[in-house]
């Protein structure tokens, strides 16, 4: 991440926000060499779906997003200025190609995750919570959603105990932290 990303706090939904960082005059992602991903069989999916974008649904949008909620994934096109137009794809055949379910259960439990986070971040920010505070929690977070995975495991397990302990965390700062109850100062600050 230090090599190649940035991190940043979403403008609205104030969560941390990773992303490869751009580079060059024409400004060009870092794993490009020549005109030639050089991580094209492990891509991101984000990378390998493009120019696809993906959008969860919910029966219940007015409630935002829940695992209980009756939900779909929906498909957006972008459009794209680069590359042959010699063979055409339906979005199926697209993300066969990359092994990308068209239902990603994965996309759902990130979904869930992320609108949750943005929830209580910005419900924390608008409580007046400290910058200090606000910054151990965001590192926290990103620790745990981006960081803290062993190559050599199964993904979904270790996303599955990291998003425990987020929502771990938040329920510990919810304790904590509840809107006109006092804090008590900690005699480290």
């Amino acid at each position: 991440m230090d090599k190649y990303c940035e991190i940043f706090i979403g403008h609205s939904s104030k969560i941390p926000v990773v992303r490869l960082l751009p580079r060059g005059v024409n400004r060009v992602c870092p794993l490009l060499k020549g005109d030639k991903c050089s991580v094209h069989d492990s891509k991101p999916v984000i990378c390998a779906s493009y120019p696809l974008g993906r959008v969860a649904v919910s029966d219940d949008m007015a409630n935002g997003l829940h695992l209980s909620a009756s939900k779909q994934m929906q498909y957006i096109l972008t459009l794209v200025n680069c590359g042959r137009r010699k063979h055409k794809h339906t979005v199926r055949s697209w993300l066969e190609m990359f092994n990308i379910p068209i239902d990603d259960e994965f996309f759902f439990m990130w979904t869930d995750l992320i609108v949750s986070l943005s929830v209580t971040m910005r419900g924390y920010e608008e409580q007046g919570l400290s910058a200090k505070v606000l910054d151990m929690m965001w590192h926290s977070i990103v620790t745990a959603l981006y960081a803290a995975y062993n190559t050599d495991k199964e993904f979904m397990e270790q996303f599955r105990e990291n998003q425990n302990k987020i929502t771990g965390l938040l329920k510990s700062f919810e304790e904590q932290f509840q809107p006109g109850k006092p804090t008590k100062p900690n005699q480290n600050e």
